[in-house]
This record gives C-alpha cells, sequence and structure tokens, in this order.
C-alpha cells in the first residue's frame, strides 16, 4: 500500500509540474505577444511623427553610439537656433536600413562613414525626451565625395528625370532671387550674363531665369549649343529683346546635373522610364502641375560621368545631395520672390557654407582618409557616347525637360 501511495503522490507531482509549465509558457507567449503588440504600435506611432515632423540639418560634432550623434544645427528647427548642439537618434519608425542613421554612420558601399565635421541632414525629425528623433538621411557630405564639395542654401528646384538608353537624367537649378536684375538693352543683358558667369559657384552651366512685365517666362543656361549670343540672336529674331519700352527681369541661376547618389531618390536607374517622370523626391517640390522652386541645402561635388554604361572621360560638377530645408509650399518660376519682384516674400539669395581655404583643407583631409586622390579624367569606354549630365546641360535637350524652348515663349503685347 505504501508503495502504490507513493507512486500516487510522484504521478500527482508530476503532473502539477507539467501544468506549471505549461502554464508558464502560455505567460511567456503571452507576455511576447504583448511585447510584440507594443512595439509595433510603438513603430507605427513614429512613422506618424516622421510624417508631421520637421527637416533637421546638423555639422557632426561626436558619435555617441551606432544610431545616435550630436551635433550643431545649421538651420533653426523646432524653435531652437542654428548653432546650438543637440542629440539625434534614429527613429524605430523608420526601418530603411539604406538610407537610415545607422548606415551612415557605419558606412556602405555607396557612402563613407560618418567624421566629425560632415553635414548631414534628414528628410524629418521629432523630439522625444530631449533627444531628435530622425527618419531618412536627406543630404550629407562624406569622404567618398570627390573634388572641392561646397554646401549652401539657396532656392533650389529639380527638373523631371528621365531613365533611357544613355543613363538616369536629371538637373537641378539654383536661384539667386536676392541679385535679380532688370535690362533694357541687349548691352545690359550681355554684361549680366558676365557677372553670372564670373561667379565660382554653385558651379555647372550659368545663367537666368527671364521674366517680362506680363508675367511670362523662360530660362537661359549658356552650353556648348546655346550660348549667349544665340540667346541674343533668338531675342532680336522674335522682337522681344530688352529695350526701353520693354523691360526684362533676369534671375542669376545655374543648372547641376544630379549626381548618382540623388538622382536614385526619384528613377531606378535599371528601369527606362519612357518619358520624363516626377518622382518621390521632385514630387516635394510640385505646386499644382509644375515643379516649384523651396529653399534646399544643396551639395555640389566632382563626379566621373557615365553614358551608356561607360564612362565619358569627363569629371563634371553635380548636385549630389539635396533637400528643402523646411517644411513650406513651393513657389512657382513665375512667382519666385526677388529683389525686384517680392512677390510677398522675402527673396533668398545663396548662402555658401565654406570659403576657399576651407575647401582646399578639408579637399586634403577627406583624400587622406579615404587614401587615394581625386580621378583623373578617365579614356572614355567604347560603349560612351552622346554626353549627359555635363556642365554643358546635354541631358536636358530632351523633350519634356524644363530648359529653354527655341525662340522665346513670350513676346510684346
Amino acid at each position: 500500500m505504501v508503495g502504490i501511495m507513493n507512486m500516487m503522490i510522484s504521478r500527482q507531482a508530476a503532473r502539477i509540474a507539467t501544468d506549471n509549465a505549461m502554464q508558464t509558457r502560455m505567460r511567456s507567449a503571452a507576455m511576447s505577444q504583448h511585447s510584440a503588440q507594443a512595439h509595433d504600435n510603438a513603430v507605427e506611432a513614429s512613422k506618424g511623427k516622421l510624417v508631421s515632423g520637421s527637416p533637421i540639418f546638423i555639422t557632426l560634432d561626436e558619435i555617441v553610439g551606432s544610431d545616435e550623434i550630436k551635433g550643431h544645427l545649421l538651420v533653426d528647427t523646432f524653435g531652437v537656433k542654428a548653432g546650438q548642439r543637440i542629440t539625434l537618434k534614429q527613429a524605430i519608425g523608420h526601418t530603411s536600413e539604406r538610407n537610415s542613421l545607422k548606415t551612415a554612420i557605419a558606412g556602405n558601399d555607396w557612402v563613407a562613414p560618418l567624421v566629425k565635421g560632415d553635414i548631414i541632414g534628414f528628410e524629418r525629425g521629432y523630439v522625444e525626451n530631449n533627444k531628435v528623433m530622425v527618419g531618412a538621411v536627406a543630404a550629407r557630405v562624406h569622404d567618398k565625395l570627390l573634388g572641392e564639395v561646397q554646401v549652401m542654401t539657396a532656392m533650389t528646384r529639380p527638373t523631371k528625370a528621365v531613365v533611357n538608353k544613355k543613363g538616369a537624367l536629371q538637373s537641378g537649378i539654383i536661384a539667386d532671387g536676392a541679385k535679380a536684375m532688370v535690362v533694357n538693352s541687349v548691352e545690359g543683358l550681355r554684361a549680366a550674363f558676365d557677372r553670372i558667369k564670373s561667379e565660382r559657384w554653385p558651379g555647372g552651366n550659368p545663367g537666368f531665369i527671364i521674366r517680362d512685365n506680363d508675367g511670362n517666362t523662360d530660362t537661359f543656361f549658356q552650353t556648348s549649343e546655346k550660348t549667349i549670343d544665340h540667346l541674343i540672336e533668338d531675342l532680336l529674331h522674335a522682337d522681344v529683346a530688352p529695350a526701353a519700352d520693354y523691360l526684362l527681369e533676369l534671375i542669376p541661376a545655374w543648372s547641376l546635373a544630379m549626381g548618382k547618389e540623388q538622382v536614385i531618390k526619384d528613377v531606378n536607374p535599371k528601369n527606362e522610364t519612357g518619358k520624363a517622370v516626377v518622382g518621390k523626391f521632385s514630387s516635394q517640390y510640385m505646386t499644382g502641375n509644375e515643379i516649384g522652386f523651396l529653399p534646399s541645402l544643396v551639395v555640389v561635388s566632382m563626379e566621373e560621368e557615365w553614358a551608356f554604361g561607360g564612362k565619358t572621360g569627363k569629371i563634371i560638377p553635380v548636385i549630389s545631395s539635396m533637400a528643402p530645408v523646411f517644411k513650406r509650399d513651393p513657389v512657382s518660376t513665375e512667382r519666385l520672390p526677388t529683389s525686384k519682384r517680392a512677390y510677398g516674400g522675402t527673396p533668398n539669395t545663396i548662402l555658401k557654407l565654406y570659403d576657399d581655404e576651407a575647401l582646399k583643407r578639408m579637399n586634403s583631409e577627406r583624400i587622406d582618409r579615404r587614401g587615394y586622390e581625386n580621378p583623373e579624367p578617365s579614356k572614355p569606354s567604347s560603349s560612351a557616347g552622346r554626353k549627359y549630365g555635363t556642365p554643358s546641360g546635354d541631358q536636358n535637350d530632351e523633350e519634356d525637360y524644363d530648359r529653354p524652348s527655341p525662340r522665346m515663349s513670350f513676346g510684346r503685347r
């Protein structure tokens, strides 16, 4: 009997142990499920905050961890003045590794790791626990950028992008409304262009946005095929050359090709588009049915040009990255504020971050860190054909590109 009783007690104890283990597993599973649900809810909440957040741009001062940095504000944000030191951390709502702060810190095949002094900006951020939680990297300077790298803020607009057999093609237009001029003669127009082309920055193709008193607008950027002489000839032929009774406003502007890092924000270089398109990036600049201007941070560097899958042998200035610096509505070319026509706004000039001495010093420092010099122009590959993305702006000769018409689109009335 004692033996039977002991057996019964042991069996009952085993059942209790099994029940307890099962309950423990069930509680653990419930807690895990609750934790996973809480995490998912936090991710969704973070995504919503990023959507309603603001752009943010800093000069890197310190890397705190694998997803956290400290830096000094370049532009007033969240009520904090430029120059203040703040902490930024990757928001859990941003789940793409390719354009994350974590990837920027570590580096990858496209970009070099962040180092102190680099400029980096994010599409959106929000404040939480005295830190700015950030989303996608919008613009940055890094050691793989070639040549002297200038950073500036200016009124800027992208063109539409296209992918065809020549490659991925897109440009950016940088305007200086604060230095607009009014001319009343061909000689005045030519002198204005000479002043514009003498500027070293932003680089690319010098020219201007042209507006008359009737609200008509056009653009001109000098290329190897479209010189200032050709423009004047066109104006005289169409009887719309500047004169005492027909004034033209000239807004200094420059056209630069978009670099490889920037153009992929709008198109996939491997997939032909068939026509020029407005992508995710350029849609931020849409006003009505056209691409307008926004105050933007622009990074200009040098890049080896490619076309038809091969090198053309040219090293060209490009916009390696650009991004709006404020949450504002874009303005159309017709209503771009200038020193001559404010349209209720404030004319913006081009503010460059670095002087010539700083550009040379930082270029040398980047070369030392990456271990190789800026490349010399290479011999064109046999597959390289007609150029694109060059300082001559030939990438925009295609239909649907926002470039000067063969004849000016406006005239006397």
